[in-house]
């Protein structure tokens, strides 16, 4: 059971497990390059800085994004730090019973005021709700390219 301060995405894969992470590792590069040209692959460690806008008060910080973890068609693991605290994104790769290949995507969160964390967890179920159709439609788009590089 996942805690109060981390949502949760499950979503079912359709195109190829290794293209999928692919795309995913590729999208995130072009992320990560739009914030640093510099960075030409991303590896454990590789970090950038850039404005983010905080969950709870919807204010733009100044947040350093650092690659935590990559495992080919396992994990990619990232760490956002800012002043308001920390979010750990993690995509993970499984199977089911039914041997379909599912994403597990979730975002842990920690905040340096016990009064941000109170709220977030205070609007976390409807924050929930939000988050469970953007993630969706993230994944589908994923997805999609995915399905069209194969």
């Amino acid at each position: 059971m996942l805690k109060l301060d981390t949502l949760s995405y499950k979503y079912v894969i359709k195109a190829d497990r290794t293209e999928f992470f692919n795309t995913l590792m590729a999208l995130q590069l072009d992320y990560f390059k739009q914030n640093d040209p510099r960075i030409q692959q991303l590896d454990e460690g590789t970090s950038i800085s850039c404005q983010l806008p905080t969950k709870v008060q919807k204010l733009d910080v100044q947040s350093q994004i650092t690659v935590k973890k990559i495992a080919s068609n396992q994990a990619f693991v990232l760490e956002t730090l800012s002043s308001s605290g920390s979010i750990r994104q993690s995509f993970l790769f499984s199977q089911d019973k039914k041997g379909r290949d599912i994403l597990t995507y979730s975002e842990e969160n920690h905040y340096n005021q016990a009064r941000s964390q109170y709220s977030f967890m205070l609007v976390g179920f409807l924050y929930q709700f939000f988050y469970n159709r953007q993630m969706a439609k993230r994944m589908e788009r994923i997805d999609q390219i995915a399905l069209s590089n194969s």
